[in-house]
């Protein structure tokens, strides 16, 4: 995490695994969905992308199930082939619960470093650098509303309501950029094709956007250059039965231009009444006007899941 940073890491084997497995053929990816969508807990499931169930309901068996904690609930994060599961966050110092490690290569299950006390949730570790980064200071107790990983690979921006800053995880160097934001909500993506971050609108709810990338030794306001999908993708609130609860999305990047977004719309205030799993895979370009537009090829998905809750709706991973 820098110099002054904690995080976590995989293990040396982990390390090991990867290095023999770039000597050899690239390894297939898979999405790997998390869902709290058994009577005891939670499962991964790991669906393919160019082979989407057309069941309706996703597909068995699963990678793995998971008992979840009476009290609390788990959170999920991933850095390479691994997914890290805090099996309890509510749980912190002498009487930590243990941290799981999936590795999705050799599908194996082992215990893993001790969560930091400082970390109150790892699903919002920030994967930089083969290490795990909690919101650091001087952010720490700040509500950071977006981020993105420049793409020098180890640059920082988060911008929270007012203001934006860099941090930079080689040197453990702070910087404040200004009085301005970036115009995302959630985690924004670098894509090399597009030469451009792109992320969920901070305003238009349902909308895609990408920006073009600020300078990391900004002194005064940038100029980006936002650029709207005039199409919408997903379902704002308003647009969601009374009845219903529309948990927030998630925007996941598959590498190539290409994306995937979740849903996770709930059935009613009744839990037991399940959710629906809404998947959307399609690719980003622009078109001879300089306008964003998706390709030509897109999936859509959509699973019934017999259980879910407001406190947990899904985590998806690209591995």
């Amino acid at each position: 995490m820098g110099r002054s940073e904690k995080g976590l890491s995989p293990s040396s084997s982990s390390k090991r695994r990867r290095r023999n497995n770039d000597c050899a053929t690239t390894r297939r990816k898979h999405l790997y969905l998390v869902l709290d969508d058994w009577k005891d807990g939670y499962s991964i499931h790991k669906l393919d992308p160019d082979d989407m169930d057309l069941s309706g309901h996703l597909s068995e068996p699963v990678a793995l199930r998971l008992v979840a904690p009476v009290l609390g609930r788990m959170a999920f994060t991933a850095l390479g082939t691994n997914i890290f599961v805090d099996t309890n966050r509510r749980r912190r110092g002498n009487h930590a619960s243990p941290t799981l490690v999936y590795n999705t290569e050799s599908a194996a299950l082992t215990l893993g470093p001790r969560v930091p006390d400082d970390v109150y949730d790892l699903g919002a570790a920030m994967a930089v650098n083969e290490k795990l980064l909690p919101t650091p200071s001087p952010l720490s107790g700040t509500e950071v509303i977006t981020y993105a990983l420049h793409p020098d690979g180890h640059t920082i921006f988060m911008s929270t309501v007012d203001e934006t800053h860099s941090f930079d995880t080689i040197h453990g160097v702070w910087r404040k950029l200004g009085n301005w934001v970036l115009p995302f909500l959630g985690e924004a993506y670098f894509d090399a094709e597009l030469d451009a971050w792109v992320g969920f609108h901070h305003k238009e709810d349902g909308y895609i956007c990408c920006c073009s990338v600020a300078s990391r030794s900004a002194t005064t306001t940038p100029r980006l250059e936002l650029t709207m999908l005039k199409e919408k993708l997903f379902r704002s609130k308003e647009e969601v039965k009374l009845d219903h609860w529309h948990l927030k999305p998630t925007l996941t990047y598959m590498g190539d231009s290409r994306f995937c977004l979740v849903e996770n719309i709930l059935c009613g205030e009744d839990f037991d009444a399940g959710s629906v799993i809404h998947i959307t895979l399609f690719g980003l370009k622009y078109d001879h006007k300089g306008e964003l537009q998706t390709k030509v090829r897109r999936t859509t998905r959509s699973y019934s899941v017999s259980k879910n809750s407001l406190l947990f709706s899904h985590a998806v991973f690209w591995m």
